[in-house]
């Protein structure tokens, strides 16, 4: 009996552990702008372009590597 108990319990882990593995590609988050819309973007970003110099500033201090294009040139001090 505690056999077969044991062997349940390893089963149902390993089942969880197995769906929790298998996230969906196409995953999503939503969220409501300040503007009341709903926005739905996918859980991991692969590319950003910035819409400003301040946004080019805060994105670039983030994660550099996901630039697509940039809305102005670095200067040599900023670079």
């Amino acid at each position: 009996m505690k056999t077969m108990m044991k062997m349940l319990m390893i089963l149902a882990l390993l089942s969880v552990m197995a769906v929790a593995s298998c996230s969906a590609a196409g995953e999503t988050r939503t969220f409501i702008d300040d503007v009341g819309r709903e926005i739905t973007l996918p859980v991991d970003i692969d590319a950003v372009s910035p819409s400003g110099p301040l946004a080019q500033i805060v994105l670039y201090s983030l994660d550099q590597d996901l630039f697509v294009s940039v809305s102005s040139e670095f200067t040599d001090a900023q670079a």
